[in-house]
């Protein structure tokens, strides 16, 4: 028996997509004195080809206030997802 429960979304991904990627590190010194001992750690984290997802059907009111809903049921799709690439370098 098959069902249908809801509205399809419509998932808007491109065909350069990368996949996702990130390098992990950690760096840890002691220091020894006598019965005293100091600790001192730094990690970092570095990562590549991040996505973001958006949902294409919400807009911001014209006050720039949140949220304008469009009225896209018409369509067949209840929402639409778009996946997008992180393009600048955050450091």
């Amino acid at each position: 028996m098959v069902g249908q429960f809801g509205v399809p979304e419509a998932w808007l991904i491109s065909s350069d997509v990368k996949v996702p990627k990130s390098k992990q590190w950690n760096l840890v010194s002691v220091i020894y004195s006598g019965s005293l001992a100091v600790s001192v750690t730094y990690a970092g984290v570095r990562g590549v080809n991040q996505l973001t997802l958006n949902w294409a059907n919400f807009g911001l009111n014209p006050n720039g206030s949140c949220c304008t809903n469009f009225n896209i049921g018409a369509h067949g799709f209840s929402n639409f997802i778009l996946l997008q690439e992180r393009r600048q370098d955050l450091v």
